[in-house]
C-alpha cells in the first residue's frame, strides 16, 4: 500500500486514497485457537462465543448476533443428525462478516470468495450502489486476510470494474494488521461464453453495432489469489522471477474453462424466458472443475475452507468432495436450505433436483385465534401496562358514569404507548389520522422535519404489528410526508417478517376551491404577489395491508371475482354544515363521516376491532359505534378526550 500511492504524484488523490481504502480495524487482541482439534468445532464455538458477547451497545448489531446464533442453533441441528459432524459443513443464515468476526485468527486454509459484483443482474442484492459496495470490499477483505492461515491461500472473484479496488483493498488490510500479502491476479476465460471468437475492430461498421449498447459478449471473470508473503523482488520484463523452483512450472494466468452448464447447471422448475426455456436458478454458479483445483490448493486432515457467498453451494460441495471441512454462509436462508438440501441427498446417496417451487413459499404462522371479545382481551393487556394505569381509571369511571360497559375504550394518552401494550394482530382496521407536521394553528403539528419522521417510524412499525393478518389500514398524510409513510410502512413489515403492500388514495375536495380551473401564475399582478398560488383541495391517504403480492405490476388491473377495482380518487365534500363540529376553528383536521365510514366498514364480522389513534373529534369511533365495531380511541390531549366521551355519550343516549 505505502510503496503504491508514493508512485501517486498527487498528495490530494493519496490521503483520498488512504481515507478511502481504511478498514476499520479489527479487535486488538488476536482470537487464538487449539490447533490440535477438528478447525471447524474450533471455529463454530468462536462464532458462538462472539455472539453471546456483550461488547456492542449497537442494537442492530445486538439484533445480528442473536439471528446469527439462532442460525448456529440450527447449524447444530441439522449437523446432528447426519453423524460425522466434522466432515459435514457448517451453513449459517448471515452476512459473512458477522461470522468472520467470530472467527480467531489465521484459521482458515482455504477462502473462497464469489461475492456479489454489484451489476443488479436480476438480483437486488448485487447493486447496493458504488460507495456502498467499495466499503463492502475493505471489509471483506480485512477479515479474509486476519482469518487466513500464514500458509493459507485465498481466491475472490470479481469483475474487470473492481478488480483494482480488490487489490488495493487486500494491500490495505494487511498494512493495517501489520502482515504481508501477495496478489496475483488471473482471468477466467469460458471459450463457450460467445459463438463469435474473433475481434471486430471497427464496433460501428454496421447499424447493428451502432445501436447495440455492448459491442462484445463478455467471456470472461476475474480471479484475484491471495496469501500472506512477502513480495521482495520488484517485478523485472525477464522471465528470471519466474523461473521454476523444484522442478514446477508457475501456470498461465488465464483459467480456460467453459462456464456452468447442465446437468451441473441449476435451472429455475417454472421460470422460463421469453423463447420458452427455463431461467437460471443463480446467475453466478461456477462450475466444478473450476473451483476443484482451488479447493485442492491446500490439502490435509485438518484443513477448513470458508465459502462467505455460498449460493448453490458449489464452492462447498468441492470442498466436502475433498474432504476439507466447511463454513459456508449466506445472507438469504432460501440458498442455505439449498445448500443443506445437497449436502443432505449427498449424504444418503441420493440425487438432488431444485426444490419445487423455488423460491420455497415460507409457511405462514397460523394467524391468532380470538375465542373471546377483542375488546375484552384488548383491555386485558392494558391493564397489565402501568404506564396506561390513570387513563384506564378515568375510562373505568367514565363507564360507570355512562352505564354502559362496553363502550368503545377511549384513553387520553399518546398512541405508541397504548399500541405497545397489545397482542401482536389484534387490529382489524387502523384508521390514522395522524398530525401533519404544518403547524396550523395547533402546537402539536409542528415536532421539526426530523422528529417528525421519527414518530411515522414508531407508529408505523405499531401499525403494522398490531394489524390482524388480513386487517387493512388507512393512514392520512399530506403530500410533503407520503413518501416517508410508504417507505416507513414498508421497512417496519420487513424489520417485522412480513410484506406490507401499501396503495395511495387521493381524497379530493370539490368544495374546496371556488374556482376549477389552473390560472397560469404569469397571468396578472395579483398572482405574483402571492405566496401560495393554489388553493389546497386533496389530501392523500396510504392504505396498508399484511399482504404478499407475487405478480409484478402491469398496466392492466384484471377484475377479482367480478369485483371491479375502485379508482384511487375519493370525490367527497370537506366536512362542513351541521356535521362540523363548532366551525372550521374547532378542529382544523376534521373528516366528514362519508368519507370515514366506508373505511371502518372495509372489514366485517361480528368481532372487529377499530383502532383510532388520533381521534381528535372522534369521526372514526363514532363510525365504528354505527357499524356495531368494538374500537380503541386515543388522543393525547384531553380536549379531544373529553369531546369523544361527549358524543359517545350521546350516540349512546339516542339508541
Amino acid at each position: 500500500m505505502e510503496e503504491l500511492v508514493k508512485t501517486i504524484p498527487s498528495s490530494v488523490l493519496r490521503k483520498e486514497l488512504e481515507r478511502r481504502y481504511s478498514p476499520k480495524f479489527p479487535p486488538e487482541a488476536p482470537i487464538l485457537f487449539d490447533k490440535t482439534r477438528p478447525k471447524i468445532e474450533v471455529a463454530l464455538e468462536s462464532i458462538q462465543k462472539f455472539c453471546k458477547s456483550d461488547s456492542d451497545d449497537d442494537p442492530s448489531r445486538q439484533k445480528t448476533k442473536q439471528d446469527l446464533l439462532q442460525s448456529l442453533e440450527r447449524c447444530a441441528e441439522y449437523r446432528k443428525k447426519h453423524g460425522d459432524k466434522t466432515l459435514i459443513p457448517a451453513v449459517l443464515s448471515s452476512s459473512c462478516n458477522s461470522v468472520m468476526e467470530g472467527l480467531p485468527d489465521g484459521i482458515v486454509d482455504v477462502v473462497l470468495s464469489d461475492s456479489p459484483y454489484n451489476m443488479g443482474a436480476d438480483a437486488s442484492w448485487d447493486s447496493p450502489g458504488h460507495g456502498k459496495f467499495i466499503q463492502s470490499i475493505n471489509e471483506w477483505a480485512l477479515q479474509f486476510v486476519r482469518i487466513l492461515a500464514d500458509d493459507g491461500i485465498g481466491f475472490a472473484f470479481t469483475n474487470d470494474q473492481y478488480l483494482s479496488h480488490w487489490w488495493l483493498a487486500l494491500e490495505s488490510a494487511a498494512g493495517k494488521l501489520g502482515v504481508p500479502i501477495f496478489v496475483e491476479s488471473a482471468i477466467w476465460y469460458k471459450p463457450d461464453a460467445a459463438k463469435r471468437k474473433d475481434f471486430i475492430s471497427v464496433p460501428n461498421a454496421s447499424e447493428a453495432f451502432k445501436n447495440q449498447p455492448q459491442v462484445m459478449r463478455h467471456s470472461t471473470e476475474m480471479v484475484l489469489i491471495f496469501r500472506k508473503l512477502e513480495s521482495k523482488e520488484p517485478f523485472t520484463t525477464t522471465s528470471e522471477a519466474y523461473m521454476c523452483k523444484d522442478d514446477i512450472s508457475p501456470s498461465s494466468n488465464v483459467l480456460t474453462v467453459n462456464k456452468c452448464c447442465a446437468p451441473e447447471r441449476f435451472l429455475h422448475p417454472t421460470n422460463k424466458d421469453k423463447e420458452g426455456n427455463p431461467k437460471l436458478l443463480h446467475v453466478a454458479q461456477k462450475p466444478a472443475s473450476l473451483l476443484e483445483p482451488m479447493i485442492k490448493a491446500r490439502t490435509g486432515e485438518n484443513v477448513l475452507v470458508l465459502d462467505p457467498f455460498t449460493g448453490t453451494g458449489a464452492a462447498t460441495m468441492c470442498a466436502v468432495a475433498n474432504g476439507a471441512q466447511v463454513i459456508a454462509a449466506d445472507l438469504d436462508p432460501n440458498w442455505v436450505e439449498f445448500v443443506n438440501c445437497r449436502i443432505t441427498a449427498q449424504v444418503r446417496g441420493d440425487t438432488f433436483q431444485v426444490p419445487t417451487p423455488w423460491p420455497p413459499v415460507p409457511e405462514e404462522p397460523a394467524p391468532p385465534v380470538w375465542d373471546r371479545s377483542k375488546r375484552e382481551i384488548a383491555l386485558e393487556h392494558l391493564k397489565k401496562e402501568e404506564q396506561i394505569g390513570s387513563s384506564l381509571e378515568r375510562y373505568e369511571e367514565y363507564c360507570t358514569m355512562i352505564g354502559e360497559a362496553k363502550c368503545p375504550i377511549i384513553l387520553h394518552k399518546d398512541c405508541n404507548t397504548v399500541m405497545q401494550a397489545l397482542p401482536s394482530g389484534i387490529v382489524d382496521v387502523i384508521v390514522s389520522d395522524s398530525p401533519y407536521n404544518m403547524g396550523a394553528n395547533a402546537s402539536w403539528d409542528a415536532p421539526g422535519h426530523t422528529e417528525f419522521i421519527e414518530h411515522i417510524r414508531g407508529w408505523a412499525h405499531e401499525f403494522i404489528r398490531v394489524l390482524a393478518h388480513d386487517g387493512i389500514g388507512f393512514a392520512f398524510c399530506n403530500d410533503k410526508y407520503t413518501s416517508y409513510w410508504w417507505d416507513l410502512l414498508e421497512e417496519a413489515g420487513a424489520s417485522q417478517g412480513v410484506k406490507v403492500h401499501v396503495e395511495l388514495a387521493i381524497w379530493c375536495k370539490p368544495d374546496a376551491a371556488w374556482r376549477k380551473d389552473f390560472v397560469a401564475p404569469e397571468a396578472n399582478d395579483a398572482f405574483k404577489k402571492q405566496v401560495q398560488m393554489l388553493r389546497h383541495s386533496t389530501e392523500m391517504v396510504l392504505l396498508f395491508r399484511k399482504q404478499t403480492i407475487e405478480e409484478p405490476f402491469t398496466k392492466v388491473l384484471e377484475n377479482v371475482e367480478g369485483v371491479e377495482a375502485e379508482a384511487n380518487v375519493w370525490k367527497i365534500n370537506k366536512c362542513s354544515g351541521e356535521e362540523r363540529l363548532q366551525g372550521d376553528s374547532f378542529h382544523v383536521a376534521q373528516k366528514p363521516d362519508q368519507l370515514i365510514k366506508p373505511l371502518v366498514e372495509a372489514r366485517k364480522g361480528d368481532n372487529i376491532l377499530v383502532l383510532d389513534p388520533f381521534t381528535g373529534t372522534g369521526p372514526v369511533t363514532l363510525a365504528a359505534m354505527e357499524v356495531g365495531h368494538h374500537c380503541i380511541a386515543i388522543d393525547m390531549d384531553e380536549k379531544w378526550i373529553r369531546t369523544v366521551e361527549k358524543r359517545v355519550s350521546r350516540k349512546l343516549q339516542s339508541k
